[in-house]
């Protein structure tokens, strides 16, 4: 009976100075400073991925988020066994980040994968912004390049297409200062756009 009281009284010993050792290396563990990886993923409820911060095959850094493709498209991502490839059933519809060289990027699309909103910084720091329905380009809106593209750049519009209105403003320079002036354009004949002729 003595030898069984030892033994549970060494057990109940070890059991609770384990406990307290456990507590107190865990009280002294630091978190880590930095977390690395090369992706990080969302998922929803089914395991898809609807969310991804990394680097894509075009070497921009994004933040991306998806969502089902339009039918047409999801139809078309199908294998040839008729099963659905995971994520390409969906398509990105916001991207934010930074593109291969550089520039920072904001894309927004349609259910088709289409571009509707895309502004950039280009390399020179100028901003740009282009919005467009599922046809082609509509409005410009920014820095409009030379066929010489650089820092000097500094032609400024508001450009409806298909050339139907522009405003702006253009800068020269003359015997070393630089002068700026205003333009502006509007098209008011009826042209039909090509891409919507029955």
């Amino acid at each position: 009976m003595k030898t069984l009281t030892i033994l549970l009284a060494a057990t109940i010993t070890g059991f609770f100075s384990g406990i307290v050792g456990a507590l107190a290396v865990l009280s002294c563990a630091k978190p880590p400073a930095v977390f690395r990886a090369h992706r990080f993923e969302l998922l929803n409820n089914k395991g898809e991925v609807i969310s991804f911060w990394g680097q894509d095959p075009d070497n921009y850094v994004l933040l991306a988020f998806q969502a089902p493709a339009a039918p047409t498209d999801r139809t078309r991502s199908q294998s040839s066994e008729g099963q659905s490839r995971g994520s390409d059933a969906f398509v990105r519809r916001t991207l934010i980040g930074v593109t291969g060289n550089g520039n920072p990027l904001l894309k927004l699309t349609s259910a088709d994968g289409q571009p509707r909103l895309t502004a950039y910084v280009n390399e020179h720091g100028k901003p740009v912004l282009f919005m467009a329905d599922k046809h082609a380009i509509r409005l410009v809106l920014g820095v409009e390049q030379s066929d010489t593209p650089g820092p000097d750049d500094n032609t400024w519009v508001l450009d409806f297409r298909p050339e139907r209105a522009r405003l702006g403003m253009s800068a020269e320079t003359i015997e070393g200062k630089q002068y700026i002036r205003g333009f502006s354009s509007v098209h008011t004949d009826r042209v039909v756009f090509p891409e919507l002729e029955p």
